[in-house]
């Protein structure tokens, strides 16, 4: 994916290439390579989004990757912050490894001991299973603690790094892609048989993810209602600096179809000579079809943008601690009692933002399988709110998949939306 690392050395000082100060000017003449670099270069030190579109045949991802390198980044997507304990990150995992080892051996020796085998008297198969299940069990608590650990050590910081190829994507993978949780990195060190895998940091790469992104090949066609839409919301959420990304750069091969309004947020970059493209899509007067249906985007400067930026401060969710009752837009949730509104309070309290499974857990009065218990009421949370919002695969889903959580949920809203009162 990554090839070798571009070459920006040089002697003297480069000169400044100005950077729009208005979200683009999408006019000029195309730059030389290094006259890009120096302008990609002036990007990454002001968190300026950068648009690359034309001929990428001049090695994009290497371009970009270079100047996150020479910036100070690394090639990973979770860097070492250290603990403690422990300064070196090898020593660090092994560590963790041979904890993980230990405590499984440990957690067989004990189980066998409360659970001893006697022959003919259960199936093999049967005892096979709940011998197993004990095990999960028992040991399941231990190795959430030790995963815990790891995911306080490496953290997504302005060093990372994450490429994101979006050629084969729809406009619902991509929102999903970069709103929902994904897999940042796999510990093949920590490989836990119980897991039936490697440890996996996770986290939302637009919300969670804290270096450079760098989304290739997207596309949009303007004809679909729901591309456009999920591009003007993109625009948006980079507009009201509601992502946490240090430095976001995409690339398009054509300009056409995107909306005006995700265009404006980037520093247009051309890599060949296609300064005209931007020429000709500042001059088209003509607003597609499904733009005017989409009507924050035919009037992007208008009371519809006014309209949208004040939906996203109204209160969705309310929830009432003496009471214990839930409200979604003003209706009351009767099915969210007891367990369920711990859960939920617990969410709503750090809305948009990671929940790790360990403190949910303390609302669920059970000593075995809670993991399995907190998916059920998850789901029951869920199935308590109106469509798309209980729809688990929808962008809007109110506590997303779990699948790809590794260990934490969250409240899909953001922090406007949400009153305690």
């Amino acid at each position: 994916m990554i090839g070798t690392r571009v070459d920006r050395s040089k002697t003297g000082t480069p000169p400044v290439v100005p950077i729009s100060s208005h979200g683009g000017c999408w006019e000029g003449n195309a730059m030389s390579l290094e006259e890009n670099k120096d302008k990609l270069s002036e990007c990454y030190k002001i968190n300026k989004p950068v648009l690359l579109y034309g001929d990428n045949s001049a090695g994009h991802i290497d371009l970009i990757h270079g100047i996150h390198i020479d910036n100070g980044g690394i090639r990973d997507a979770v860097e070492y912050v250290r603990v403690k304990e422990e300064p070196d990150r090898k020593v660090f995992l092994e560590s963790i490894k041979n904890e993980s080892s230990n405590a499984l051996i440990e957690t067989y020796a004990e189980v066998k001991e409360i659970f001893p085998r006697h022959d003919g008297i259960i199936d093999d198969d049967v005892y096979n299973s709940q011998f197993g299940m004990m095990v999960q069990a028992k040991h399941y608590s231990i190795k959430e603690k030790l995963y815990c650990k790891v995911r306080e050590a490496f953290k997504s910081t302005k060093k990372t790094w994450v490429y994101c190829n979006c050629d084969r994507s729809d406009e619902d993978s991509l929102c999903n892609n970069l709103s929902a949780i994904g897999d940042w990195r796999n510990f093949d060190e920590i490989d836990d048989p119980l897991k039936e895998g490697p440890l996996i940091t996770s986290g939302r790469y637009l919300y969670d993810f804290k270096g450079t992104l760098f989304i290739d090949n997207l596309k949009c066609d303007s004809s679909n209602i729901r591309d456009v839409e999920h591009y003007w919301k993109f625009g948006m959420e980079i507009s009201n600096k509601n992502i946490s990304v240090h430095w976001l750069v995409a690339y398009v091969s054509s300009l056409d179809g995107f909306p005006k309004n995700f265009l404006k947020q980037f520093e247009p970059i051309p890599l060949d000579n296609s300064s005209n493209e931007v020429k000709r899509q500042k001059k088209k007067a003509i607003v597609s079809p499904v733009e005017k249906l989409y009507k924050p985007e035919a009037n992007i400067e208008g009371k519809e943008i006014e309209e949208c930026q004040a939906s996203k401060l109204e209160v969705k969710l309310k929830i009432v601690q003496g009471k214990k009752e839930v409200y979604w837009e003003g209706n009351q949730l009767s099915n969210i009692k007891k367990i369920n509104f711990s859960i939920i309070l617990k969410l709503a309290k750090t809305p948009g933002k990671s929940v790790m499974n360990d403190t949910l857990h303390v609302s669920i009065d059970s000593k075995h399988n809670k993991d399995v218990l907190l998916n059920q009421r998850i789901y029951t949370i869920r199935n308590s709110f109106p469509s798309p919002y209980s729809d688990i695969k929808h962008p809007q889903c109110i506590i997303p998949d779990a699948k790809k959580n590794k260990g934490c949920r969250y409240l899909n809203l953001t922090k406007e939306q949400v009153e305690i009162v």
